[in-house]
């Protein structure tokens, strides 16, 4: 599982806003060598059910999808889930309803299993935050 802005297989992901761009050397450069990388859009949230505001950066899997959180939007406007492929599609995963978690600031981790794990600074039960994990 590699970080936001790691290459991961010659190429990396960054986040703009809420643009995700995925960046890749240009032919003939080395991987190494970020200056000479350029960029392309291949995914915008829209600040709706998908989710705004990811603010945690994301994680990318050996596959290259890339997965992260949103601190507000979703079905109850308190965050969200999602994976979004090297294709630029976005799957929404889950949208939280302040009863599993309220705030998603946090990053995420994925264990050997693809199982993601995550915290939200409120909600639960007695509304001090929730620790969540989410299987595809």
């Amino acid at each position: 599982m590699q970080r936001l802005g790691k290459a991961v297989h010659g190429r990396g992901w960054k986040l703009l806003r809420n643009d995700f761009v995925l960046w890749y050397p240009h032919v003939g450069n080395s991987v190494g060598s970020q200056q000479d990388w350029q960029g392309e859009i291949v995914a915008q949230l829209r600040g709706t059910s998908d989710g705004e505001y990811p603010l945690a950066g994301v994680i990318v899997d050996a596959k290259g999808n890339v997965y992260g959180t949103t601190e507000t939007d979703g079905s109850s406007n308190v965050g969200t889930v999602y994976r979004v492929s090297e294709s630029g599609k976005f799957t929404l995963l889950h949208s939280f309803d302040a009863t599993d978690g309220k705030y998603v600031y946090s990053g995420l981790v994925q264990n050997a299993k693809g199982v993601l794990f995550g915290t939200a600074q409120n909600g639960g039960s007695i509304g001090y935050g929730t620790v969540w994990k989410i299987m595809e």
